[in-house]
């Protein structure tokens, strides 16, 4: 990459080989932990998400906000029961969903938010018809349900996000994360600045 030149999240995640990378789940603790850190340092994460419309991302009007996440609220690559949302009779189809993150808050509220992590290497098609059945269920039980994907503005298989219209999915990018961590010890993390690794576009 040449000094100077701004590009996509999709860059740093080749590092340092495209055949020797972090996997997803290193990604996917790094994200939670920096969720953890924002909500206890009073900045909660608060991130544009994005709708799909004629296959192109568009900006939604509610943001995906973190606030309140902390070790008990935030689980990451855990199993989803009916025990977590005080459901007896769950449904077969859903205890084999192992979401990327789990953001839950039970009580009054009962709010639910599942983000499905995508880096390199992987796409989204088998994801979608489980996630958009469980967040229909759960809605229908009582809950509000967010979910995202969080890919790259360089995702390698951009076709396949035009499957997301007809669905209450929405994604989130890594270049706005990386552009909330860069000046936190999360983003110090990294040899590189990761604003270089911010491209919008």
């Amino acid at each position: 990459m040449q000094r100077g030149v701004t590009v996509n999240a999709t860059y740093l995640f080749e590092k340092p080989l495209r055949e020797f990378h972090h996997s997803e789940s290193w990604w996917t603790a790094w994200f939670a932990m920096l969720l953890i850190w924002g909500n206890k340092n009073n900045r909660p994460v608060t991130l544009p998400a994005y709708c799909i419309k004629d296959g192109l991302p568009v900006e939604h009007r509610k943001n995906a906000c973190f606030a309140g996440a902390t070790y008990g609220t935030l689980v990451a690559e855990a199993p989803i029961s009916g025990e977590i949302f005080s459901i007896d009779a769950f449904p077969d189809e859903y205890f084999n969903l192992r979401p990327d993150l789990t953001f839950i808050k039970r009580g009054g509220e009962r709010f639910v938010a599942f983000v499905e992590v995508k880096t390199i290497g992987s796409g989204i098609r088998r994801n979608i018809a489980p996630y958009d059945g469980l967040g229909n269920y759960l809605n229908g039980a009582g809950w509000a349900v967010d979910f995202y994907y969080l890919l790259s503005r360089g995702h390698e298989q951009p076709a396949e996000l035009k499957l997301l219209e007809d669905t209450s999915a929405r994604i989130i990018f890594w270049e706005d994360v990386f552009a909330y961590a860069e000046n936190t010890p999360y983003g110090d993390l990294f040899e590189d600045s990761l604003a270089q690794y911010c491209d919008n576009e």
